[in-house]
């Protein structure tokens, strides 16, 4: 067996640095980045309000206050709110097996559009109560993490099995919630999570699968199965 030289270990060195950490290392400037956009969408939170100012109402946006289209999914509306959504969807993006950070920041990104779409499309009780937090995107990222397991262990792989009923639950979850208008256990909840509008789940988890599907055209849903 031969030792590495000193020459190897630098070699090494200078193509992580070159190429980026091995892959499956923790993606902590992306976990960063997103913590601290939590953090700062919620700093009225320490004064015992939420940021408003940064929700999504329809009014205030057509009234030319656009930024509120990029801000809305950072907002939540109390502590309890803030640390349910936001650790949901941390951990989420941390699971994602995708390597490709552009596909990753697309996992995030079209969730998120289509949370908001789907709501102001069918959902009336948007321009009267707005809409904040990440729930809509976390359906998404719940539909892209069963799709995965799914795509990446073979049938009849126990891993398989677990993707796809982790994927129709959630589909059939967010069926539901949007043909009654209703969040299920939603009265389960020990603090304040304002408002739920259902259709941003289905939204935000049909966008999750038709990103999915897109970026990963070329390869196939399924692999590795035989």
């Amino acid at each position: 067996m031969n030792n590495p030289t000193m020459s190897d270990t630098k070699a090494l060195v200078c193509n992580e640095e070159k190429h980026g950490p091995p892959k499956g290392s923790p993606r902590k400037g992306e976990m960063m980045l997103w913590a601290s956009l939590l953090a700062l969408a919620n700093l009225s939170l320490l004064n015992g309000k939420a940021s408003t100012n940064l929700a999504f109402f329809l009014p205030d946006v057509e009234g030319g206050q656009w930024w509120r289209v990029f801000t809305f999914p950072f907002v939540h509306v109390s502590w309890y709110n803030l640390i349910l959504d936001g650790s949901a969807f941390l951990l989420l993006y941390h699971g994602i097996e995708e390597e490709k950070r552009s596909k990753r920041l697309f996992y995030v990104l079209i969730p998120t559009v289509t949370s908001l779409l789907y709501p102001l499309l069918f959902s009336p009780l948007i321009e009267r109560s707005g809409l904040c937090g990440l729930s809509g995107c976390a359906h998404g990222l719940m539909a892209i993490t069963g799709l995965e397991l799914i795509r990446r262990y073979p049938k009849g792989d126990f891993l398989h099995k677990t993707g796809l009923i982790y994927f129709l639950t959630v589909f059939v979850k967010s069926i539901i919630e949007a043909t009654t208008g209703q969040v299920l256990f939603a009265g389960l909840h020990f603090g304040d999570v304002g408002l739920p509008i259902a259709e941003s789940h289905l939204g935000g988890l049909l966008g999750g699968i038709v990103i999915f599907f897109f970026l990963n055209r070329k390869n196939g849903l399924i692999r590795n199965n035989y």
